[in-house]
């Protein structure tokens, strides 16, 4: 049978502990923030964009 250490066991559950609280925090944060492009669409802003470009030149 494997042999291990109290403290090796003791530290990987303190890591997986807070491994579980970081990422529940992380989760209610995400909750929380509002949507980055709810009114903006990127794809039609650059088209836009490249658009003027090219009718200045």
């Amino acid at each position: 049978m494997l042999e291990t250490d109290g403290h090796q066991i003791l530290a990987m559950c303190l890591f997986l502990r807070t491994m579980a609280v970081l990422m529940a925090v992380l989760m209610a944060v995400r909750v929380w923030l509002p949507p980055t492009f709810v009114e903006a669409n990127p794809d039609v802003w650059m088209s836009a964009r490249v658009r003027l470009v090219h009718d200045s030149l």
